[in-house]
């Protein structure tokens, strides 16, 4: 082992963590606004410059339609996500992050320092703090099972979801909402929502939370029953 490797290795293993989990925050394309112009030399530039001061953009771009459109923005994965459905018992199983390369790793001078098919764990060598709640924006046992929790006034909390509206909940919690992906749902072997993930050492550690019935409404029940 070279000087270099131990400190390639941790870069490597945080590129690849980060490559894993950036799933939930993707960058998606909501649309085109307005006219895309090609570049141009600068002999055009003052011509366009002219008809921009003439054109009055206020009525050129219907700022209610674009942040409406932004609002309503459903990833497609969501609708593969939405046959998730809700835990039937709470249960804790563990998935390993081993990752192989699909290339060669290179120092400076093109010698190979691993090659390609060596496997390991980013979670060997780095930390992963955040911890990940995936749940059904859809279901209102689901936002307030999240709401009653420690996990809600936690700022390393990420919230995902497998569906609904992530600006009504933002504005609703006061705090940021994203979608979860099939990409993010498959590494971690989702099945069934609210599931917490976390490190636990070297594994990521899914935890699904059964909500039993709330208790005033089975004594209401029960009370109807009865009379």
């Amino acid at each position: 082992m070279t000087a270099k490797e131990p400190a390639v290795r941790c870069i490597l293993a945080a590129v690849v963590l980060c490559l894993l989990m950036t799933s939930m925050a993707v960058a998606r394309d909501v649309g085109t606004f307005g006219t895309v112009y090609d570049i141009v030399e600068k002999d055009a530039l003052k011509e366009l410059e002219d008809k921009a001061k003439s054109v009055d953009f206020s009525k050129a771009v219907d700022r209610n339609a674009l942040v409406k459109k932004a609002r309503n923005f459903t990833p497609e994965d969501v609708k593969e996500m939405k046959a998730i459905g809700p835990a039937g018992k709470d249960r804790t199983f563990f998935v390993d992050m081993a990752y192989t390369l699909e290339r060669d790793i290179k120092d400076d001078k093109g010698n190979i320092i691993y090659p390609a098919g060596y496997t390991f764990n980013p979670l060997s060598y780095v930390a992963y703090p955040t911890t990940l709640i995936i749940l059904n924006g859809k279901r209102p046992e689901d936002v307030r099972w999240f709401e009653e929790s420690s996990y809600a006034k936690d700022a390393r909390v990420t919230l995902l979801l497998t569906d609904g509206s992530y600006s009504d909940l933002s504005r609703s919690l006061k705090r940021p909402v994203f979608y979860a992906s099939t990409r993010l749902i498959e590494a971690f072997r989702i099945q069934a929502v609210p599931s917490v993930v976390r490190q636990s050492g070297i594994y990521m550690e899914v935890t699904e939370v059964r909500i039993p019935p709330r208790q005033a409404g089975l004594g209401d029940n029960q009370a109807s029953k009865g009379n």
